[in-house]
């Protein structure tokens, strides 16, 4: 996204690579000094050849790229999940980044802005986790919605403007879960039966 004031939300964003000429944001690359908000979203399975396998906010120039992300699932995009490697001002809450080498990270840039507040992380390595942050395994299911027992259940934020979840569901349920999805999925399974 490139110079755009945009809000990505309510997507599933799978197995996504880039090429090795620019190889940031396998899954989502956010290039704008114009903010750019990616809410509910299901970021998953994405690679990158360089950095970010999930989502790289970046820009070469001044003013830098700013992105806000809200209750996303981030999960299993290879190497890093989030990254601003440089000209980035990048605001966090209430997202499930899992499954990576190295959950958020920055470039050694100075002009790189991170504030993460209650977000889970559970990744190799945690260079970067900001306030309120659950280091716990999120307990999901293969299809990246919540078990029973997860840590990522209300433990949100308050966020006012956000009333539903990837599916349209109504959140907060009880109180604001942490990642796309609100609640718990039940999953009912059935023995196979032959005559």
């Amino acid at each position: 996204m490139s110079e755009s004031d945009v809000h990505l939300t309510g997507n599933t964003i799978i197995s996504n690579t880039t090429g090795s000429m620019f190889g940031y944001g396998g899954g989502v690359c956010v290039e704008s000094s114009v903010p750019v908000t990616l809410s509910n979203n299901l970021i998953i399975q994405n690679h990158a050849s360089s950095q970010g396998g999930g989502v790289s906010v970046i820009r070469s120039g001044s003013p830098g790229s700013r992105a806000l992300l809200v209750n996303n699932t981030i999960a299993d995009n290879g190497v890093t999940g989030v990254v601003a490697p440089q000209n980035a001002t990048v605001t966090l809450q209430n997202n499930i980044i899992a499954g990576h080498g190295s959950g958020l990270s920055q470039g050694n840039s100075i002009d790189v802005v991170i504030t993460a507040d209650t977000n889970l992380f559970w990744n190799i390595s945690e260079p970067i986790v900001g306030i309120n942050a659950i280091l716990l395994e999120p307990r999901l299911w293969s299809n990246y919605r919540l078990r029973d027992g997860s840590p990522a259940l209300d433990q949100g934020l308050n966020i006012s403007w956000l009333t539903t979840d990837i599916e349209g569901r109504a959140r907060p349920w009880n109180e604001y879960d942490l990642g796309a999805y609100e609640g718990v999925w039940w999953g009912v399974f059935l023995p196979l039966i032959r005559r």
